[in-house]
């Protein structure tokens, strides 16, 4: 059986209203294990580089052509 990984990003206004344990505990109430977890302060073009990176993940599923 194949493994399938989600990436999920919480935004900072979440952040920022503590809201990142219900997110959290919402993703395991619907049969998500959080394997990993990592905080960081990106710069704008680190910001800029995951989201381009994130784009093209998403344009690739769209178009049928990632896993």
């Amino acid at each position: 059986m194949a493994v399938e990984r989600t990436f999920s990003m919480i935004k900072p206004d979440a952040t920022r209203d503590n809201l990142t344990g219900k997110i959290t505990a919402r993703l395991e109430e619907n049969g998500l294990r959080v394997v990993a977890s990592k905080r960081v302060w990106m710069s704008r073009k680190q910001a800029e580089k995951t989201l381009a990176a994130v784009t093209r993940f998403i344009n690739a599923i769209a178009d049928g052509k990632a896993a």
